[in-house]
Protein backbone atom coordinates (compact mmCIF):
# COMPACT_ATOMS: atom_id res chain seq x y z
CA UNK A 1 0.00 0.00 0.00
CA UNK A 2 1.24 3.72 -0.74
CA UNK A 3 -1.05 6.50 1.09
CA UNK A 4 -0.86 9.60 -0.53
CA UNK A 5 -2.31 12.35 1.77
CA UNK A 6 -3.76 15.79 0.25
CA UNK A 7 -2.43 18.75 2.14
CA UNK A 8 -4.47 22.27 2.19
CA UNK A 9 -1.52 24.32 3.67
CA UNK A 10 -2.50 23.88 7.39
CA UNK A 11 1.47 23.12 8.66
CA UNK A 12 -0.44 22.34 12.59
CA UNK A 13 -3.07 19.67 11.19
CA UNK A 14 -0.64 17.97 8.76
CA UNK A 15 2.27 18.13 11.98
CA UNK A 16 -0.17 15.99 13.69
CA UNK A 17 -0.90 13.78 11.38
CA UNK A 18 2.74 12.47 10.19
CA UNK A 19 3.50 12.70 14.17
CA UNK A 20 0.32 10.42 15.16
CA UNK A 21 1.71 8.39 12.27
CA UNK A 22 5.43 7.62 13.45
CA UNK A 23 3.69 6.70 16.70
CA UNK A 24 0.88 4.20 16.00
CA UNK A 25 1.92 3.29 12.73
CA UNK A 26 5.80 3.37 12.41
CA UNK A 27 5.57 0.75 9.98
CA UNK A 28 3.39 2.68 7.61
CA UNK A 29 5.58 5.90 7.68
CA UNK A 30 8.04 4.44 4.70
CA UNK A 31 4.27 4.72 1.96
CA UNK A 32 3.57 7.69 2.72
CA UNK A 33 3.76 10.63 -0.19
CA UNK A 34 2.56 13.91 0.80
CA UNK A 35 1.17 16.02 -2.03
CA UNK A 36 0.70 20.02 -1.77
CA UNK A 37 -1.02 21.92 -4.61
CA UNK A 38 0.81 25.89 -4.08
CA UNK A 39 2.13 25.72 -1.03
CA UNK A 40 3.01 28.24 1.03
CA UNK A 41 6.92 29.05 1.42
CA UNK A 42 6.34 28.08 5.29
CA UNK A 43 4.38 24.77 4.23
CA UNK A 44 7.43 23.87 2.14
CA UNK A 45 9.86 24.98 4.47
CA UNK A 46 8.06 22.38 7.40
CA UNK A 47 7.77 19.97 4.99
CA UNK A 48 11.05 19.53 3.20
CA UNK A 49 12.35 19.20 7.20
CA UNK A 50 10.04 15.51 7.05
CA UNK A 51 12.61 13.80 5.56
CA UNK A 52 11.34 9.96 6.63
CA UNK A 53 8.54 10.65 3.67
CA UNK A 54 8.14 11.78 0.31
CA UNK A 55 6.99 15.15 -0.63
CA UNK A 56 6.24 16.48 -3.90
CA UNK A 57 4.08 19.95 -4.51
CA UNK A 58 3.15 21.82 -7.65
CA UNK A 59 4.36 25.45 -7.64
CA UNK A 60 2.17 26.22 -10.80
CA UNK A 61 -1.53 25.79 -10.77
CA UNK A 62 -2.67 22.70 -11.66
CA UNK A 63 -6.21 20.21 -11.05
CA UNK A 64 -6.26 17.61 -8.54
CA UNK A 65 -6.22 14.52 -10.94
CA UNK A 66 -3.20 16.17 -13.17
CA UNK A 67 -1.48 16.78 -9.92
CA UNK A 68 -2.44 13.10 -8.37
CA UNK A 69 -1.48 11.77 -12.12
CA UNK A 70 1.76 13.03 -12.26
CA UNK A 71 2.64 11.60 -9.16
CA UNK A 72 1.71 7.95 -9.51
CA UNK A 73 3.26 7.88 -12.99
CA UNK A 74 6.31 9.75 -11.84
CA UNK A 75 7.06 7.61 -9.17
CA UNK A 76 6.00 3.88 -11.00
CA UNK A 77 3.72 3.22 -8.31
CA UNK A 78 3.12 -0.50 -8.41
CA UNK A 79 1.17 -0.67 -5.43
CA UNK A 80 -2.61 -0.38 -4.23
CA UNK A 81 -3.00 3.49 -3.85
CA UNK A 82 -4.62 4.96 -0.37
CA UNK A 83 -5.90 8.71 -0.89
CA UNK A 84 -6.59 10.46 2.06
CA UNK A 85 -7.02 14.11 3.82
CA UNK A 86 -4.68 14.56 6.58
CA UNK A 87 -7.73 15.14 8.62
CA UNK A 88 -8.32 11.89 8.76
CA UNK A 89 -6.48 9.52 11.61
CA UNK A 90 -6.39 6.29 11.12
CA UNK A 91 -7.34 3.67 14.21
CA UNK A 92 -6.43 0.39 15.74
CA UNK A 93 -6.18 -1.94 12.49
CA UNK A 94 -8.04 -0.32 9.68
CA UNK A 95 -5.17 -0.05 6.91
CA UNK A 96 -5.05 -3.93 7.52
CA UNK A 97 -8.99 -4.03 7.45
CA UNK A 98 -8.83 -2.28 3.99
CA UNK A 99 -6.43 -4.46 2.33
CA UNK A 100 -7.91 -7.39 3.14
CA UNK A 101 -10.92 -5.72 2.09
CA UNK A 102 -9.40 -5.33 -1.48
CA UNK A 103 -8.20 -8.67 -1.61
CA UNK A 104 -11.72 -11.01 -0.27
CA UNK A 105 -14.38 -8.35 -1.92
CA UNK A 106 -15.78 -9.55 -5.31
CA UNK A 107 -14.80 -7.52 -8.18
CA UNK A 108 -14.01 -4.76 -5.88
CA UNK A 109 -11.72 -2.05 -7.42
CA UNK A 110 -11.95 0.48 -4.41
CA UNK A 111 -13.14 0.19 -0.56
CA UNK A 112 -13.55 2.88 2.06
CA UNK A 113 -13.35 3.00 5.87
CA UNK A 114 -16.76 4.58 8.08
CA UNK A 115 -15.63 7.96 9.78
CA UNK A 116 -17.21 10.67 12.17
CA UNK A 117 -17.56 13.32 9.19
CA UNK A 118 -18.00 11.14 6.08
CA UNK A 119 -21.92 10.79 4.51
CA UNK A 120 -24.88 8.72 6.39
CA UNK A 121 -23.56 6.04 4.39
CA UNK A 122 -20.29 5.86 6.06
CA UNK A 123 -21.05 7.74 9.18
CA UNK A 124 -20.48 6.82 12.46
CA UNK A 125 -21.48 8.95 15.55
CA UNK A 126 -18.79 8.75 18.04
CA UNK A 127 -18.97 11.50 20.60
CA UNK A 128 -15.25 12.76 20.78
CA UNK A 129 -11.75 10.71 19.24
CA UNK A 130 -11.44 8.56 22.72
CA UNK A 131 -14.63 6.95 22.04
CA UNK A 132 -14.00 6.74 18.44
CA UNK A 133 -10.74 4.76 19.51
CA UNK A 134 -12.56 2.91 21.69
CA UNK A 135 -14.79 1.73 19.31
CA UNK A 136 -12.29 1.19 16.43
CA UNK A 137 -10.24 -1.47 19.06
CA UNK A 138 -13.71 -3.76 19.34
CA UNK A 139 -14.04 -4.17 15.65
CA UNK A 140 -13.16 -7.65 14.52
CA UNK A 141 -13.58 -9.31 11.09
CA UNK A 142 -16.51 -8.79 9.22
CA UNK A 143 -17.38 -9.05 5.44
CA UNK A 144 -17.27 -6.19 3.44
CA UNK A 145 -20.33 -3.82 2.44
CA UNK A 146 -21.33 -3.59 -1.31
CA UNK A 147 -22.15 0.75 -1.98
CA UNK A 148 -22.74 2.39 -5.01
CA UNK A 149 -20.07 5.38 -3.98
CA UNK A 150 -17.43 6.03 -1.84
CA UNK A 151 -16.59 9.15 0.24
CA UNK A 152 -13.17 10.93 -1.21
CA UNK A 153 -11.58 12.13 2.25
CA UNK A 154 -10.45 7.90 2.27
CA UNK A 155 -10.27 5.59 -0.62
CA UNK A 156 -8.35 2.84 -1.07
CA UNK A 157 -7.94 2.12 -5.08
CA UNK A 158 -6.85 -1.43 -6.55
CA UNK A 159 -3.18 -1.69 -8.91
CA UNK A 160 -5.41 -2.74 -11.20
CA UNK A 161 -7.28 0.93 -12.06
CA UNK A 162 -4.06 2.55 -10.81
CA UNK A 163 -2.29 3.00 -14.56
CA UNK A 164 -0.45 6.12 -14.68
CA UNK A 165 -1.25 8.99 -16.30
CA UNK A 166 -4.93 7.55 -16.91
CA UNK A 167 -5.59 6.85 -13.45
CA UNK A 168 -7.72 10.02 -12.81
CA UNK A 169 -9.24 12.65 -15.07
CA UNK A 170 -7.33 15.87 -15.62
CA UNK A 171 -10.20 17.89 -15.52
CA UNK A 172 -11.32 17.39 -12.00
CA UNK A 173 -10.67 20.22 -10.52
CA UNK A 174 -10.33 18.58 -6.84
CA UNK A 175 -10.11 15.60 -4.99
CA UNK A 176 -13.75 15.51 -4.55
CA UNK A 177 -14.38 15.44 -7.74
CA UNK A 178 -11.25 13.44 -9.07
CA UNK A 179 -12.68 10.74 -6.80
CA UNK A 180 -16.49 10.39 -8.00
CA UNK A 181 -15.26 10.41 -11.53
CA UNK A 182 -13.08 7.30 -11.26
CA UNK A 183 -15.51 5.54 -9.10
CA UNK A 184 -18.21 5.72 -11.64
CA UNK A 185 -16.03 4.87 -14.43
CA UNK A 186 -14.55 1.81 -12.34
CA UNK A 187 -18.29 0.79 -11.84
CA UNK A 188 -19.40 1.33 -15.52
CA UNK A 189 -16.64 -0.96 -16.00
CA UNK A 190 -18.03 -3.50 -14.36
CA UNK A 191 -15.97 -3.13 -11.07
CA UNK A 192 -17.58 -2.83 -7.60
CA UNK A 193 -16.94 -0.48 -4.39
CA UNK A 194 -17.06 -1.57 -0.55
CA UNK A 195 -17.38 -0.12 2.86
CA UNK A 196 -14.79 -1.78 5.22
CA UNK A 197 -17.35 -0.97 8.37
CA UNK A 198 -14.31 -2.31 10.90
CA UNK A 199 -12.26 0.02 9.47
CA UNK A 200 -12.40 3.59 11.10
CA UNK A 201 -11.10 7.28 10.42
CA UNK A 202 -11.51 9.81 12.79
CA UNK A 203 -11.78 13.08 11.86
CA UNK A 204 -9.93 15.88 13.57
CA UNK A 205 -12.45 18.18 12.56
CA UNK A 206 -14.87 16.90 14.55
CA UNK A 207 -18.32 14.92 14.37
CA UNK A 208 -20.22 18.03 14.06
CA UNK A 209 -18.10 18.49 10.72
CA UNK A 210 -20.20 17.91 7.62
CA UNK A 211 -18.76 17.44 3.76
CA UNK A 212 -21.42 19.42 1.70
CA UNK A 213 -19.00 19.48 -1.50
CA UNK A 214 -21.42 19.00 -5.07
CA UNK A 215 -20.44 17.17 -7.78
CA UNK A 216 -18.86 19.22 -10.72
CA UNK A 217 -22.01 18.79 -13.08
CA UNK A 218 -19.88 19.99 -16.30
CA UNK A 219 -17.51 16.81 -15.45
CA UNK A 220 -20.71 14.55 -14.66
CA UNK A 221 -22.50 15.72 -17.96
CA UNK A 222 -18.92 15.34 -20.32
CA UNK A 223 -17.84 12.26 -19.39
CA UNK A 224 -21.01 10.33 -18.40
CA UNK A 225 -24.21 12.50 -19.83
CA UNK A 226 -25.73 12.70 -16.40
CA UNK A 227 -26.30 16.19 -14.50
CA UNK A 228 -27.26 14.80 -11.38
CA UNK A 229 -25.77 12.23 -9.00
CA UNK A 230 -27.60 10.98 -5.59
CA UNK A 231 -25.69 7.36 -5.32
CA UNK A 232 -27.10 6.98 -1.81
CA UNK A 233 -31.24 7.35 -2.88
CA UNK A 234 -33.51 8.75 -1.20
CA UNK A 235 -33.81 7.64 2.62
CA UNK A 236 -37.08 7.96 3.24
CA UNK A 237 -38.38 6.14 0.47
CA UNK A 238 -36.11 3.55 1.33
CA UNK A 239 -37.79 3.52 4.98
CA UNK A 240 -41.21 3.54 3.95
CA UNK A 241 -40.46 0.53 1.37
CA UNK A 242 -38.66 -1.44 3.87
CA UNK A 243 -41.54 -0.95 6.49
CA UNK A 244 -43.28 -3.18 3.97
CA UNK A 245 -41.82 -5.88 3.84
CA UNK A 246 -39.58 -8.81 5.31
CA UNK A 247 -35.95 -8.96 4.52
CA UNK A 248 -36.99 -12.72 2.96
CA UNK A 249 -40.13 -11.76 1.05
CA UNK A 250 -40.08 -11.95 -2.87
CA UNK A 251 -41.42 -8.46 -4.03
CA UNK A 252 -41.17 -6.95 -7.50
CA UNK A 253 -40.15 -2.83 -7.21
CA UNK A 254 -40.50 -0.41 -9.81
CA UNK A 255 -38.85 2.63 -9.90
CA UNK A 256 -40.02 5.83 -12.62
CA UNK A 257 -37.39 7.90 -12.41
CA UNK A 258 -34.71 6.02 -10.99
CA UNK A 259 -32.08 7.94 -12.22
CA UNK A 260 -29.01 5.91 -11.45
CA UNK A 261 -30.63 3.44 -9.14
CA UNK A 262 -29.47 4.03 -5.86
CA UNK A 263 -32.84 4.28 -4.40
CA UNK A 264 -33.63 0.48 -5.45
CA UNK A 265 -29.80 -0.68 -4.57
CA UNK A 266 -30.01 -0.15 -1.25
CA UNK A 267 -33.46 -1.21 -0.71
CA UNK A 268 -32.23 -4.58 -2.16
CA UNK A 269 -29.59 -4.78 0.52
CA UNK A 270 -32.05 -5.49 3.17
CA UNK A 271 -34.74 -7.37 0.87
CA UNK A 272 -32.17 -9.76 -0.55
CA UNK A 273 -35.30 -11.25 -2.97
CA UNK A 274 -36.65 -8.23 -4.60
CA UNK A 275 -36.65 -8.07 -8.44
CA UNK A 276 -35.96 -4.68 -9.13
CA UNK A 277 -36.98 -2.37 -12.22
CA UNK A 278 -36.35 1.19 -13.01
CA UNK A 279 -36.66 3.85 -16.09
CA UNK A 280 -35.94 7.08 -16.66
CA UNK A 281 -35.50 9.44 -19.39
CA UNK A 282 -32.16 9.77 -19.15
CA UNK A 283 -30.17 6.27 -20.96
CA UNK A 284 -26.94 7.39 -19.67
CA UNK A 285 -27.88 7.21 -16.23
CA UNK A 286 -29.68 4.32 -16.56
CA UNK A 287 -26.39 2.46 -16.96
CA UNK A 288 -25.60 2.58 -14.09
CA UNK A 289 -28.34 0.99 -12.55
CA UNK A 290 -28.18 -1.73 -15.82
CA UNK A 291 -25.44 -3.03 -13.02
CA UNK A 292 -28.25 -4.37 -10.50
CA UNK A 293 -31.63 -3.94 -11.97
CA UNK A 294 -33.91 -4.49 -14.92
CA UNK A 295 -33.83 -0.93 -16.88
CA UNK A 296 -35.59 0.34 -19.86
CA UNK A 297 -35.08 4.51 -21.16
CA UNK A 298 -38.37 6.17 -21.63
CA UNK A 299 -41.34 8.56 -20.35
CA UNK A 300 -43.85 7.57 -17.80
CA UNK A 301 -46.30 10.27 -19.72
CA UNK A 302 -46.45 8.70 -22.83
CA UNK A 303 -48.05 5.63 -20.57
CA UNK A 304 -46.90 2.66 -22.91
CA UNK A 305 -44.14 1.22 -20.18
CA UNK A 306 -44.29 -2.60 -20.78
CA UNK A 307 -42.77 -4.09 -17.48
CA UNK A 308 -46.04 -6.14 -17.56
CA UNK A 309 -49.49 -6.26 -16.52
CA UNK A 310 -50.63 -6.41 -12.83
CA UNK A 311 -47.29 -6.96 -12.06
CA UNK A 312 -45.59 -5.23 -8.84
CA UNK A 313 -45.98 -4.83 -5.46
CA UNK A 314 -44.28 -1.35 -5.51
CA UNK A 315 -44.05 1.15 -7.44
CA UNK A 316 -41.86 4.44 -6.23
CA UNK A 317 -41.65 8.39 -7.44
CA UNK A 318 -39.25 9.88 -5.60
CA UNK A 319 -39.19 13.64 -6.00
CA UNK A 320 -40.93 12.70 -9.70
CA UNK A 321 -44.56 13.57 -9.73
CA UNK A 322 -44.13 16.90 -9.58
CA UNK A 323 -41.65 16.91 -12.60
CA UNK A 324 -44.68 15.78 -15.04
CA UNK A 325 -47.50 17.17 -16.98
CA UNK A 326 -49.94 14.69 -16.12
CA UNK A 327 -49.34 13.57 -12.96
CA UNK A 328 -52.92 12.13 -11.99
CA UNK A 329 -53.16 10.57 -15.24
CA UNK A 330 -49.95 8.83 -14.66
CA UNK A 331 -51.25 7.26 -11.28
CA UNK A 332 -54.00 5.76 -13.08
CA UNK A 333 -51.85 4.24 -15.74
CA UNK A 334 -49.65 2.86 -13.05
CA UNK A 335 -53.11 0.50 -11.77
CA UNK A 336 -52.05 -1.46 -14.80
CA UNK A 337 -49.05 -2.22 -13.25
CA UNK A 338 -49.49 -2.93 -10.06
CA UNK A 339 -51.01 -6.07 -8.16
CA UNK A 340 -53.89 -5.90 -6.39
CA UNK A 341 -52.86 -4.65 -3.21
CA UNK A 342 -50.12 -2.96 -4.13
CA UNK A 343 -48.56 0.56 -3.18
CA UNK A 344 -47.42 3.44 -4.81
CA UNK A 345 -44.83 4.81 -2.29
CA UNK A 346 -43.88 8.66 -3.04
CA UNK A 347 -42.27 11.52 -1.93
CA UNK A 348 -43.91 15.10 -2.86
CA UNK A 349 -42.32 18.54 -2.42
CA UNK A 350 -44.32 21.22 -0.50
CA UNK A 351 -45.34 24.16 -2.31
CA UNK A 352 -47.14 25.28 1.27
CA UNK A 353 -43.49 25.37 2.89
CA UNK A 354 -43.14 28.24 4.96
CA UNK A 355 -40.15 29.29 3.57
CA UNK A 356 -42.26 29.49 -0.03
CA UNK A 357 -44.59 31.33 2.46
CA UNK A 358 -42.00 33.75 2.71
CA UNK A 359 -40.80 34.71 -0.61
CA UNK A 360 -44.19 35.08 -1.58
CA UNK A 361 -45.06 37.26 1.32
CA UNK A 362 -42.27 39.24 -0.21
CA UNK A 363 -43.71 39.51 -3.56
CA UNK A 364 -41.65 36.92 -4.90
CA UNK A 365 -41.64 33.24 -6.81
CA UNK A 366 -37.79 32.68 -8.41
CA UNK A 367 -36.80 29.16 -9.68
CA UNK A 368 -33.78 27.30 -8.80
CA UNK A 369 -31.49 24.69 -9.89
CA UNK A 370 -32.58 22.75 -6.54
CA UNK A 371 -35.35 22.58 -4.03
CA UNK A 372 -38.88 23.52 -3.60
CA UNK A 373 -38.66 25.88 -6.68
CA UNK A 374 -36.95 23.56 -9.14
CA UNK A 375 -37.30 25.42 -12.22
CA UNK A 376 -37.73 21.68 -14.08
CA UNK A 377 -41.30 22.09 -11.35
CA UNK A 378 -44.07 21.64 -13.56
CA UNK A 379 -47.07 20.74 -11.02
CA UNK A 380 -47.23 22.33 -6.97
CA UNK A 381 -48.69 20.42 -4.66
CA UNK A 382 -49.94 20.74 -0.85
CA UNK A 383 -51.10 18.40 1.55
CA UNK A 384 -54.67 18.46 0.30
CA UNK A 385 -54.38 18.57 -3.44
CA UNK A 386 -51.93 15.42 -2.81
CA UNK A 387 -54.73 13.74 -0.76
CA UNK A 388 -57.36 14.79 -3.30
CA UNK A 389 -54.82 13.79 -6.30
CA UNK A 390 -54.50 10.19 -4.64
CA UNK A 391 -57.88 9.35 -3.43
CA UNK A 392 -61.05 11.67 -5.18
CA UNK A 393 -59.34 11.39 -8.64
CA UNK A 394 -57.04 8.32 -8.70
CA UNK A 395 -58.77 6.27 -6.21
CA UNK A 396 -56.51 4.82 -4.54
CA UNK A 397 -56.05 4.45 -0.40
CA UNK A 398 -53.47 6.31 1.41
CA UNK A 399 -51.90 3.93 4.14
CA UNK A 400 -49.80 6.58 5.20
CA UNK A 401 -49.01 10.49 5.23
CA UNK A 402 -45.86 11.94 6.34
CA UNK A 403 -43.78 15.06 6.09
CA UNK A 404 -39.99 15.90 7.05
CA UNK A 405 -39.19 19.43 7.91
CA UNK A 406 -38.72 21.84 10.40
CA UNK A 407 -39.18 25.47 11.53
CA UNK A 408 -36.91 27.53 13.24
CA UNK A 409 -38.32 29.88 15.97
CA UNK A 410 -38.52 33.05 13.68
CA UNK A 411 -40.20 30.72 11.41
CA UNK A 412 -42.85 29.02 13.65
CA UNK A 413 -43.77 32.71 14.14
CA UNK A 414 -44.52 33.19 11.25
CA UNK A 415 -46.72 30.46 10.57
CA UNK A 416 -48.59 30.67 13.81
CA UNK A 417 -49.62 34.86 11.85
CA UNK A 418 -50.61 33.22 9.05
CA UNK A 419 -52.65 30.10 11.13
CA UNK A 420 -55.01 32.79 11.83
CA UNK A 421 -55.84 33.98 8.28
CA UNK A 422 -57.14 30.43 7.13
CA UNK A 423 -57.83 27.24 7.88
CA UNK A 424 -54.66 25.46 7.48
CA UNK A 425 -52.68 23.22 10.15
CA UNK A 426 -49.09 24.16 11.08
CA UNK A 427 -47.55 21.21 9.88
CA UNK A 428 -48.51 21.85 6.47
CA UNK A 429 -46.31 24.99 6.78
CA UNK A 430 -43.64 23.04 8.44
CA UNK A 431 -43.18 20.62 5.56
CA UNK A 432 -40.54 20.53 3.15
CA UNK A 433 -41.88 16.99 1.55
CA UNK A 434 -44.54 14.53 2.20
CA UNK A 435 -44.07 10.91 1.98
CA UNK A 436 -47.35 8.89 0.38
CA UNK A 437 -48.05 5.05 0.71
CA UNK A 438 -50.74 4.44 -1.44
CA UNK A 439 -52.79 1.20 -2.15
CA UNK A 440 -53.94 -0.16 -4.65
CA UNK A 441 -57.08 -2.40 -4.33
CA UNK A 442 -58.21 -3.89 -7.24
Amino acid sequence: MKIIVNLENDKSRSDFYLNYMRDVFPERVNDIILIAILPTDEFNKWASEQTDITYIYFEEPTTAGSAFNQVIEGLALEDDVLIMDDCHIPLANSFDYLEKGLITADKAFAVGPVSNSFNYLQRVEWADAEEAMEWSGRQQESEPEETLGLHNGVIFFSRAVIDGRNTFDDKAGNVFDMVIEKCIRGFLDHGRMYICRNSAFWDVRGSDYRDNQIADIDLLEKNFGIHYLNLGGNALIIDDVLNLFDADEEVKILEIGCDCGGTLFRIKKTIKNAELYGTDINENALKFAAEFATVKAGNIENKDLDFGVNNFDVIIFGDVLEHLRDPLGVLIFCKKLLKTGGRIVASIPNLMNIEVMRLLLNGDFTYAEYGLLDKTHIHMFTFNEIKRMFVDDAGYTIEKMSMNGELSPENDRLADELLKLGKAEKFMYQAYQFQVVARFDG
